[in-house]
C-alpha cells in the first residue's frame, strides 16, 4: 500500500501504480487519494478532484470508512487550491469526522488545518483559530509533535495576519522546539519561511502605521532570512517550497527598490513555476515583472506581462489574481493613453474585488453555520 506521506510519489508515477494488475480496493483508493494530494501540489486540482470522486465511490461500494476520510481529506485541499474555499471546509469537516470515527487523531489534526487555512481565506478568523488551538489539542493527545509543530508554525502565520505578532513569535519558537524533538528537520525550512513572512508583516503594519523607518528594518530582516532561507533550501527540500523561498525573496527585492534583483529572482520564479505547472506563481510571477517594467517606464513591455499573467489567472480561475492584474492592467493603458481601454480594466478589477468579497462573505456564513452544527461541539474542539 502506498503511503499518503510518500512525498517523492509523483503523478505519473502515481497514475502507473493505478494501471498495475490486482490492486486491492483499500490500495487502490490509497494511492488514487495520493493522486489527488501531488495533482493539487502541480496544479491539476480538476485532474485530482477527477481522483477523489473514483476514491470516494471506490471506497463507499466497499465500505472503507478509513479509506473515504482520506479520500475527503485529499477533495478538501484541492478545493482549497481552486479557492472553493466551502467546498474545502465541507470535505475537511467530513474527513475530520470519519478519523475522528477510527480515532486516528493524527489524520484529524491534518484534516483540521486544512480547514483552518479555508476558514481564514474568507475572514472567519476566529473559526481558523478555533481550529488549529483544537489541532493542539489534538497534537497533545496524540503525542504527536510533529503535528504539534506543524500547528503552531500554521497558527503563528494566522496570528501574524491579525497583526498578533508578539503572539506569533511565540508558536513560532515552539515550533522550532517541538520539531527538534519530532526530528523532523525538513520542516525547520516552512518555519524559517514563516519568520520571514511575519518579519514582513511588521513591516507593513509599520508603513501602514506611518513608522517607515521601523517597516525598513523589518522589510531587511525578512530579507536577510529569506536569503538565508533560499541558501539552506537544498535538494533535500521540495522544488514547491525552493519556489515559494524565490518568490518571497523577489518581493522582498521589489519593495526595498532593488528592482533589478527583483527582476532576476522573479524571472528564476518563472522559470521554476513553469517547470513545476504552479500557475498561482507564473500569475504572481508575471504581475511583479510587469510591475517593474511599470516603474522603469516600459509600460510596451509592463502590457505584455500583464496579459500574460491575466490569461494564465484566467485558465487556472485564480479568482484572487485576476482583480489585482487588471488593476495593473489598466494602469499601464492609462500610461501608454488608451483611456477607454484602461476604464474597462479598473471595472474589471472593482466588479471582480466586488464579487469576491461578497463570495467570501456568503462563505463564512455557510461555514459558520456548518461549524455551530456539526462541529463546534466535538470535545477535541471544545478543549480550548
Amino acid at each position: 500500500m502506498m503511503s499518503m506521506s510518500d512525498s517523492k510519489a509523483d503523478v505519473g508515477a502515481l497514475r502507473m501504480a493505478l494501471a498495475g494488475p490486482q490492486l486491492s480496493p483499500v490500495d487502490r483508493v490509497a494511492i488514487l487519494s495520493e493522486l489527488a494530494h501531488q495533482c493539487a501540489r502541480s496544479g491539476l486540482a480538476r485532474d485530482g478532484l477527477d481522483a477523489v470522486k473514483e476514491a470516494i465511490e471506490l471506497a463507499h461500494t466497499h465500505r472503507l470508512p478509513l479509506a473515504k476520510a482520506g479520500a475527503l481529506n485529499a477533495a478538501a485541499v484541492c478545493y482549497f487550491v481552486r479557492d472553493d474555499f466551502l467546498m474545502a471546509i465541507a470535505c475537511g469537516i467530513d474527513a475530520y469526522a470519519g478519523f475522528a470515527v477510527e480515532n486516528q487523531h493524527t489524520a484529524m489534526g491534518h484534516a483540521l488545518t486544512t480547514v483552518a487555512a479555508a476558514c481564514k481565506e474568507v475572514g472567519a478568523f476566529d473559526l481558523a483559530e478555533q481550529a488549529l488551538r483544537g489541532c493542539i489539542n489534538i497534537a497533545n493527545r496524540a503525542n504527536d509533535k510533529f503535528l504539534l509543530a506543524r500547528t503552531q508554525n500554521t497558527l503563528a502565520a494566522l496570528l501574524g495576519d491579525l497583526r498578533r505578532f508578539d503572539e506569533a513569535a511565540v508558536q513560532l519558537a515552539d515550533a522550532r522546539f517541538n520539531l527538534d524533538d519530532a526530528c523532523q528537520q525538513h520542516h525547520v525550512a516552512k518555519i524559517d519561511a514563516n519568520q520571514c513572512d511575519l518579519d514582513k508583516k511588521r513591516a507593513d503594519d509599520s508603513i501602514r502605521r506611518g513608522d517607515p523607518e521601523t517597516g525598513q528594518q523589518h522589510y531587511r530582516q525578512a530579507l536577510a532570512q529569506a536569503q538565508l532561507g533560499l541558501v539552506a533550501t537544498g535538494a533535500e527540500v521540495d522544488q514547491c517550497h525552493l519556489l515559494g523561498n524565490t518568490r518571497m525573496l523577489g518581493e522582498l527585492y521589489f519593495v526595498l527598490h532593488d528592482y533589478d534583483q527583483a527582476r532576476a529572482t522573479f524571472e528564476r520564479a518563472l522559470v521554476l513555476a513553469r517547470q513545476l505547472k504552479q500557475p498561482a506563481t507564473i500569475a504572481e510571477s508575471l504581475l511583479f515583472l510587469g510591475r517593474i517594467a511599470l516603474v522603469e517606464n516600459k509600460p510596451a513591455d509592463a502590457l505584455r506581462l500583464f496579459c500574460e499573467g491575466l490569461e494564465c489567472a484566467k485558465r487556472a480561475d485564480l479568482k484572487v489574481a485576476q482583480p489585482k492584474i487588471h488593476k495593473e492592467l489598466a494602469r499601464a493603458l492609462l500610461i501608454m493613453g488608451r483611456d477607454s481601454e484602461s476604464d474597462f480594466h479598473f471595472d474589471a478589477a472593482l466588479q471582480w474585488s466586488r464579487q469576491i468579497a461578497e463570495s467570501n462573505a456568503e462563505v463564512g456564513r455557510e461555514a459558520r453555520l456548518m461549524w455551530n452544527t456539526h462541529f463546534s461541539h466535538h470535545p477535541l474542539i471544545g478543549e480550548i
